[in-house]
Protein backbone atom coordinates (compact mmCIF):
# COMPACT_ATOMS: atom_id res chain seq x y z
CA UNK A 1 0.00 0.00 0.00
CA UNK A 2 1.34 3.68 -0.77
CA UNK A 3 1.05 6.76 0.91
CA UNK A 4 -1.28 7.62 -1.29
CA UNK A 5 -3.76 5.42 -0.61
CA UNK A 6 -3.22 5.99 3.47
CA UNK A 7 -4.07 9.28 2.66
CA UNK A 8 -7.55 8.64 0.90
CA UNK A 9 -7.97 6.45 3.43
CA UNK A 10 -7.46 9.11 6.24
CA UNK A 11 -9.13 11.78 4.03
CA UNK A 12 -12.24 9.35 3.59
CA UNK A 13 -12.42 8.56 6.90
CA UNK A 14 -11.60 4.99 6.73
CA UNK A 15 -8.45 5.64 9.14
CA UNK A 16 -7.87 8.24 11.12
CA UNK A 17 -5.10 10.10 11.74
CA UNK A 18 -4.72 9.52 15.60
CA UNK A 19 -4.63 5.59 14.32
CA UNK A 20 -2.31 3.71 12.27
CA UNK A 21 -2.97 0.20 10.57
CA UNK A 22 -2.21 -2.82 12.53
CA UNK A 23 -2.42 -0.13 15.60
CA UNK A 24 -4.18 -1.13 19.20
CA UNK A 25 -6.28 1.12 21.08
CA UNK A 26 -6.12 0.60 24.51
CA UNK A 27 -9.39 2.18 26.73
CA UNK A 28 -9.13 1.54 30.34
CA UNK A 29 -7.52 -2.23 30.42
CA UNK A 30 -9.31 -3.44 27.12
CA UNK A 31 -7.40 -3.62 23.56
CA UNK A 32 -8.70 -3.88 20.69
CA UNK A 33 -6.58 -4.39 17.23
CA UNK A 34 -7.84 -0.82 14.65
CA UNK A 35 -7.05 -3.01 11.57
CA UNK A 36 -9.65 -5.47 12.30
CA UNK A 37 -12.72 -5.35 10.36
CA UNK A 38 -11.05 -3.50 7.57
CA UNK A 39 -9.96 -4.44 4.01
CA UNK A 40 -6.45 -3.63 4.83
CA UNK A 41 -5.90 -5.98 7.69
CA UNK A 42 -2.37 -7.85 7.56
CA UNK A 43 -2.11 -11.69 6.78
CA UNK A 44 -1.65 -12.90 9.70
CA UNK A 45 -3.71 -10.75 11.59
CA UNK A 46 -6.55 -12.48 9.11
CA UNK A 47 -5.24 -16.00 9.72
CA UNK A 48 -6.02 -15.38 13.53
CA UNK A 49 -9.14 -14.68 12.48
CA UNK A 50 -9.74 -17.76 10.48
CA UNK A 51 -8.47 -19.56 13.45
CA UNK A 52 -10.71 -18.39 16.19
CA UNK A 53 -13.46 -17.12 14.33
CA UNK A 54 -13.97 -14.05 16.49
CA UNK A 55 -13.58 -10.59 14.75
CA UNK A 56 -15.33 -11.23 11.26
CA UNK A 57 -17.63 -8.54 10.90
CA UNK A 58 -16.48 -4.90 9.14
CA UNK A 59 -15.57 -2.47 11.76
CA UNK A 60 -18.43 -0.45 10.76
CA UNK A 61 -20.87 -3.57 12.26
CA UNK A 62 -19.16 -4.14 14.90
CA UNK A 63 -15.91 -3.57 17.18
CA UNK A 64 -14.32 -5.98 19.37
CA UNK A 65 -12.18 -5.42 22.72
CA UNK A 66 -10.50 -7.73 24.80
CA UNK A 67 -9.14 -7.96 28.38
CA UNK A 68 -7.59 -10.43 30.27
CA UNK A 69 -7.01 -8.42 33.66
CA UNK A 70 -9.05 -6.41 36.49
CA UNK A 71 -9.00 -2.96 37.22
CA UNK A 72 -6.20 -3.75 39.16
CA UNK A 73 -4.09 -6.00 36.90
CA UNK A 74 -4.56 -9.28 38.09
CA UNK A 75 -5.20 -12.16 35.60
CA UNK A 76 -9.01 -13.55 35.87
CA UNK A 77 -9.38 -16.81 37.28
CA UNK A 78 -12.28 -18.76 37.46
CA UNK A 79 -12.20 -19.54 41.45
CA UNK A 80 -12.66 -15.55 42.17
CA UNK A 81 -16.11 -12.98 41.49
CA UNK A 82 -16.30 -10.34 39.79
CA UNK A 83 -18.33 -6.85 39.38
CA UNK A 84 -19.15 -4.64 36.31
CA UNK A 85 -21.04 -2.00 35.76
CA UNK A 86 -21.49 -1.32 31.87
CA UNK A 87 -22.85 2.28 30.91
CA UNK A 88 -24.17 3.16 27.40
CA UNK A 89 -22.22 2.47 24.09
CA UNK A 90 -21.93 4.46 20.95
CA UNK A 91 -23.79 2.06 18.82
CA UNK A 92 -26.82 0.08 18.81
CA UNK A 93 -26.10 -3.36 20.73
CA UNK A 94 -23.42 -4.13 23.17
CA UNK A 95 -22.44 -7.56 24.32
CA UNK A 96 -19.94 -9.16 26.93
CA UNK A 97 -18.63 -12.77 26.66
CA UNK A 98 -16.23 -14.93 28.47
CA UNK A 99 -13.71 -16.89 26.73
CA UNK A 100 -11.45 -19.71 28.14
CA UNK A 101 -7.80 -19.30 27.72
CA UNK A 102 -7.49 -21.25 24.03
CA UNK A 103 -10.23 -18.35 23.05
CA UNK A 104 -13.25 -20.50 23.32
CA UNK A 105 -16.42 -20.03 25.43
CA UNK A 106 -15.81 -22.50 28.41
CA UNK A 107 -17.83 -25.96 28.82
CA UNK A 108 -20.35 -25.71 31.18
CA UNK A 109 -24.17 -26.18 31.37
CA UNK A 110 -25.23 -22.43 32.64
CA UNK A 111 -26.34 -21.22 29.57
CA UNK A 112 -25.04 -17.69 30.86
CA UNK A 113 -21.70 -17.19 29.30
CA UNK A 114 -22.48 -13.41 27.71
CA UNK A 115 -24.87 -10.63 29.17
CA UNK A 116 -25.84 -7.90 26.60
CA UNK A 117 -27.91 -5.03 25.89
CA UNK A 118 -31.53 -6.72 25.52
CA UNK A 119 -30.36 -8.48 28.92
CA UNK A 120 -29.91 -5.48 30.57
CA UNK A 121 -32.89 -4.37 29.12
CA UNK A 122 -35.04 -7.34 30.34
CA UNK A 123 -33.40 -7.19 33.99
CA UNK A 124 -33.81 -3.49 34.38
CA UNK A 125 -29.79 -3.58 35.38
CA UNK A 126 -26.90 -3.29 33.93
CA UNK A 127 -24.62 -4.29 36.63
CA UNK A 128 -23.11 -7.59 36.13
CA UNK A 129 -21.55 -10.36 38.04
CA UNK A 130 -18.91 -12.86 36.54
CA UNK A 131 -18.07 -16.21 39.14
CA UNK A 132 -18.83 -19.88 38.90
CA UNK A 133 -21.49 -20.06 40.10
CA UNK A 134 -24.98 -18.24 39.98
CA UNK A 135 -25.52 -15.06 42.14
CA UNK A 136 -28.76 -15.07 44.56
CA UNK A 137 -31.44 -12.76 43.31
CA UNK A 138 -33.50 -12.64 41.06
CA UNK A 139 -32.41 -8.92 38.69
CA UNK A 140 -28.72 -9.90 38.59
CA UNK A 141 -26.90 -9.77 34.95
CA UNK A 142 -24.84 -13.02 35.56
CA UNK A 143 -22.10 -14.65 33.45
CA UNK A 144 -20.63 -17.98 34.40
CA UNK A 145 -17.24 -18.40 34.62
CA UNK A 146 -17.34 -21.91 35.38
CA UNK A 147 -15.01 -24.39 33.74
CA UNK A 148 -12.75 -21.07 31.98
CA UNK A 149 -9.89 -21.85 33.89
CA UNK A 150 -8.00 -18.74 33.27
CA UNK A 151 -10.47 -16.37 30.94
CA UNK A 152 -10.39 -13.54 29.18
CA UNK A 153 -13.24 -10.94 28.19
CA UNK A 154 -15.07 -9.98 25.04
CA UNK A 155 -17.04 -6.76 24.98
CA UNK A 156 -18.43 -6.40 21.44
CA UNK A 157 -20.57 -3.14 20.22
CA UNK A 158 -22.51 -3.41 17.03
CA UNK A 159 -22.81 -0.93 14.61
CA UNK A 160 -21.02 1.51 16.34
CA UNK A 161 -21.43 5.41 15.32
CA UNK A 162 -18.73 6.78 13.04
CA UNK A 163 -17.71 9.25 15.72
CA UNK A 164 -16.70 6.35 17.99
CA UNK A 165 -14.86 4.66 14.88
CA UNK A 166 -12.81 7.87 14.42
CA UNK A 167 -12.24 8.23 17.81
CA UNK A 168 -12.53 5.67 20.10
CA UNK A 169 -10.88 6.65 23.32
CA UNK A 170 -13.23 9.43 23.28
CA UNK A 171 -16.64 7.75 23.09
CA UNK A 172 -16.30 4.46 24.08
CA UNK A 173 -17.12 4.13 28.16
CA UNK A 174 -15.12 0.65 29.33
CA UNK A 175 -16.43 -1.13 32.08
CA UNK A 176 -13.88 -1.86 34.64
CA UNK A 177 -13.84 -5.36 36.07
CA UNK A 178 -13.54 -5.29 39.74
CA UNK A 179 -12.86 -8.26 41.96
CA UNK A 180 -14.63 -8.94 44.67
CA UNK A 181 -13.29 -12.16 45.95
CA UNK A 182 -12.22 -15.20 45.67
CA UNK A 183 -12.73 -19.09 47.24
CA UNK A 184 -10.27 -21.64 47.83
CA UNK A 185 -6.03 -20.83 48.56
CA UNK A 186 -6.46 -17.75 45.80
CA UNK A 187 -6.31 -14.31 46.96
CA UNK A 188 -8.03 -11.56 45.99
Amino acid sequence: MCSSDLSALTFTGLLSERIRLGDSVVIDGWYSNWSIGTPVLDPYTKAWVARYGLFALRRDEAVYFNTRQDVDGRSFKEDCTYAISIEDQPGEWWSLTVYNAEGFLPRNADDHLSFDAVKAEELQTREVVLSASKPTGEKIGWISTSGAGAFDLTFRVYLPTPEAIKAPDAHFQLPEVARVSCVGGSRP
